[in-house]
């Protein structure tokens, strides 16, 4: 079984999709059983869900 510092450490590849099929079953099993690494990944989500909205917004050197 995985520990936990082993999901934190592989939770962005496996948001990105670039873990083995192995791997991701791992994770799956582990978030499943796992309260922390669940809150994990939902943060880990959010804060991907906030970076997506921020490249729509302009730098103030773009505005020029």
């Amino acid at each position: 079984m995985a520990t936990c510092k082993q999901i934190y450490d592989n939770m962005y590849s496996y948001l990105d999709g670039d873990l083995t099929s192995g791997q991701k079953h791992t994770v799956d099993n582990h978030i499943k059983k796992c309260k922390n690494c669940k809150t994990y990944l939902h943060n880990c989500e959010t804060v991907n869900h906030i970076l997506e909205l921020m490249k729509d917004i302009p730098m103030d050197n773009e505005q020029e």
